[in-house]
């Protein structure tokens, strides 16, 4: 199923579309809503730990079939490298301008992470059955 490989840049698209939404409109308007308020300050985590592995995903629909265990280690490690990254980016701030620890965006770093596994495997599912 060829529309199954265009789901990573669907999401990329989207995700840079809300992203400039929350990031240049949403939260300038200081909403006293508690919850909507939390979803805008945990958004940007959760779409760094889903989108920076997920551009590795761009050309997979070319990537040979006996070539598949190389790749999905290479993602693995890719996935862990984010992780690790956006919990140090949490700790010692290099590109944001935010000085304070958030636990919530850990968390959501790791859900944005888990969420871009779930595509993947769909991916590589999907893969897997069209070369039986």
């Amino acid at each position: 199923m060829k529309h199954v490989y265009q789901l990573p840049k669907i999401i990329t698209l989207s995700g840079v579309i809300v992203f400039a939404i929350v990031k240049f409109y949403l939260r300038e308007l200081k909403i006293q809503n508690d919850f909507i308020s939390f979803i805008l300050n945990i958004y940007p985590n959760f779409l760094a730990g889903l989108m920076i592995p997920m551009l590795f995903l761009f050309k997979y629909e070319f990537i040979a079939f006996d070539r598949i265990k190389k790749f999905d280690r290479k993602i693995k490690f890719i996935m862990l490298a984010t992780l690790l990254f956006l919990i140090f980016e949490e700790y010692r701030p290099t590109f944001g301008s935010s000085k304070t620890f958030d636990f919530w965006d850990m968390i959501f770093s790791a859900v944005g992470l888990i969420v871009f596994y779930m595509v993947y495997k769909t991916l590589l599912t999907d893969k897997l059955k069209s070369n039986l």
